[in-house]
Order: C-alpha cells, then structure tokens, then sequence
C-alpha cells in the first residue's frame, strides 16, 4: 500500500492532467463551462495577483454556464484562499463571505468528489474561519482518496489550526509521500 501510494502521488500532477482530459470526453452540462474551468485552472496556477482575478472572473463565466458543476465552484473558492494566502486581498470582508458561499456551493453539489471537498475544506479553515468543519470535509475527502495529497496537506494544516502537531506532521508526511514534486505542498 506504501509503495502504491507513493507512485500515485508522484505522479499526481500527471494525473491530474489525465483527469482533465478524461473529463473532456466526459462532458459536464457544458463544454464551454468546462473549458472556462480549465482556463481559470491555467490562470490559478500562475500565482500572480492579477492572474487570480483572472481565474475568479473565469470560474464566475464557468459557473453562470452550468450551475451544477461543483469543481467550478469550489476553484472560485480555492481562488479566494489564494488571495488570503498571498495577502492581495482587497476587501477581506467581502472576500470571506464570498469563499463561504462558493465553498457551500460547491459542497452542495459535490459532496462526494474529494478534490471538490479539499477546496471547500482548505477555505472554510482557512479564509471563513471555521477550522473544524474544513478539518471533518478534508477528513472525508481522505477517506474517499486517501492518495490525494493536497487534501493530506490542507489536513495538517487544519490540524495545526487546532493544536494537533503531532497528527498535522504525519498527515505533511504522508502528503510528502504521496507527492514529493507537488509544488502546492509549502
């Protein structure tokens, strides 16, 4: 198991590209929603002020084109924590309850997809403020992937959040594990 997970994880990056492209031959309600997705996915990962406006305007197009696409949702989220992140937060007020609603959302339609739950955990921890929650969404996000290496990132960090040093560091470990090329574990 060890072995399986630490070749899932090294690849992860891989993988995830072949989701997209599985993805794409299994559309969602829209093809143009998924492809503003996959635009914003591009602009996000530019860690750039202006391109994460880019790929929260993006997600907002892809989300009006089908409403029931979680991922949509959850990455619109996902661009608000990197706004907290990098502090190019302008309106921080408007912002949480912005990622609180996007985050919701996407739960909504999503509860059973772990990226889906990962995204909406990291930022109800980290940008609304409600750590035990986020802490039991990346929980279940675990527990429906366990080789999903940013949720065992986001994990520790909830578990800092609430004093849990001992459990945060073996999820930090198991996450290095899983994906020791991933450039989102900080």
């Amino acid at each position: 198991d060890r072995v399986t997970g630490s070749v899932i994880g090294a690849i992860y990056p891989q993988l995830e590209r072949a989701e997209i492209e599985r993805a794409q031959r299994k559309p969602t309600e829209s093809l143009k929603a998924y492809d503003y997705y996959l635009r914003a996915l591009a602009k996000f990962y530019k860690y750039t002020s202006e391109t994460c406006i880019e790929a929260l305007k993006l997600t907002k197009i892809a989300n009006d084109l089908d409403p029931e696409f979680a991922l949509g949702y959850a990455l619109g989220a996902d661009c608000l924590n990197q706004r907290k992140v990098y502090g190019w937060s302008t309106d921080v007020t408007r912002e949480i309850v912005e990622a609180h609603e996007l985050a919701r959302k996407a739960i909504e339609l999503g509860k059973d997809d772990p990226l889906v739950l990962t995204k909406a955990g990291m930022v109800l921890a980290y940008v609304v403020g409600e750590v035990e929650e986020g802490a039991a969404l990346l929980a279940r996000a675990i527990n429906l992937d366990p080789n999903l290496a940013p949720a065992r990132t986001w994990r520790g960090w909830t578990q800092i959040y609430l004093g849990e040093g001992d459990a945060a560091m073996e999820q930090f470990q198991i996450a290095l594990r899983l994906s020791p090329l991933d450039r989102r574990i900080y």
